[in-house]
């Protein structure tokens, strides 16, 4: 009954967490390792999360691994997210440039962690249990490859894949899964618009709990950086957890100089657009605003040609201070 109770804490916990990051849905926990939902990155939950689109740069791992098949030079990131209470997330990550690999394609590989950090023990009665503490934790690996695509009428088109392990563990209890995305990136001629989709967690989690499975989610992406406007580049992403809503995420950047940049986002839960649209038609029915409607902002520093540092500010639901995350990428030679 302990450990019963012990795991039930735990997946709470970690339920609860990575939905400061998603929305409430009828389906809500129905899936397993919740914990993918939670973005990596500094710059991309900086304009919001959107960026399925977003080209070369090594977050792409995370967002969309057909991003890294325009990466020119080794690079490698090291990210951290400090939570509430004693957690905390990371994740560090490189990306092999295409030229050492025969021209063949990008490849690059990530460990994605979540430390929930430990818990008091307590009986079904509500007494403690002071030699039964434990510890939840959720850890991913993944690697990936890409590769430019031949043009298709004009069109450029990289594609890209990531095979990935996953364990969840809540005191003496573990979780283990394998899963795949998949995205391509897509440019039309003579145009500053690119278009980007994925399907991420594809798989299977093995547990002793029959109704487990992977938490997967469909992403449509679109992101504009003209020479017009040179210093300014806009994103726009519509997101479907298969046991959450849909949201809209919107981010844009704005260089400010060459080594510096700041950054802005919001995530639009699907029952405000919803409202929106009613409000336009003349059906305004009695709509109560979601705290899950939250902005972002960040700002990317340039210290050096070969290293860039980002930092976000996050709003969320699950503290009423912000979280903090900071990123800092490496470029070889």
């Amino acid at each position: 009954m302990v450990l019963r109770i012990k795991r039930l804490a735990g997946a709470v916990l970690l339920a609860t967490c990575a939905l400061a990051f998603s929305e409430p849905h009828e389906n809500a926990g129905a899936a397993s390792f919740d914990m993918l939902l939670i973005g990596a990155g500094a710059r991309p939950l900086a304009m919001g999360g959107a960026y399925t689109a977003v080209p070369g740069d090594i977050y792409s791992l995370y967002w969309n691994p057909a991003g890294i098949a325009s990466i020119k030079k080794t690079t490698f990131m090291a990210d951290y997210m400090r939570y509430a209470l004693d957690m905390e997330k990371g994740m560090p990550a490189f990306v092999i440039d295409g030229s050492k690999l025969g021209n063949a394609g990008t490849a690059g590989g990530y460990v994605n962690y979540f430390n929930a950090g430990s818990f008091e023990a307590v009986d079904e009665n509500g007494n403690r249990l002071e030699d039964e503490d434990f510890t939840a934790a959720y850890i991913e690996g993944g690697v990936s490859f890409a590769r430019q695509l031949p043009q298709m009428q004009g069109w450029d088109i990289a594609a890209g894949a990531t095979f990935k392990g996953i364990a969840e563990y809540i005191a003496d209890y573990r979780t283990t899964g394998l899963g795949f995305d998949f995205g391509v990136l897509c440019s039309p001629p003579v145009s500053a618009l690119k278009l980007g989709a994925t399907v991420k967690n594809l798989g299977t989690v093995f547990s002793s709990d029959t109704g487990s499975r992977m938490p997967m989610v469909f992403s449509a992406g679109l992101y504009f950086a003209s020479k017009e406007w040179r210093n300014a580049r806009f994103a726009l992403d519509i997101n479907k957890p298969l046991t959450s809503y849909y949201t809209i995420r919107l981010g844009g950047e704005y260089s400010l100089s060459r080594n510096f940049s700041v950054r802005a986002g919001r995530r639009f839960l699907e029952n405000e657009v919803r409202h929106w649209i009613a409000s336009l038609q003349g059906e305004e029915a009695g709509y109560v605003r979601e705290n899950f409607n939250t902005w972002s902002f960040g700002v990317g520093i340039k210290p050096s040609a070969r290293m860039l540092f980002d930092a976000a500010v996050l709003g969320n639901t699950f503290q009423s201070l912000p979280f903090f995350q900071f990123s800092v990428i490496f470029i070889a030679r």
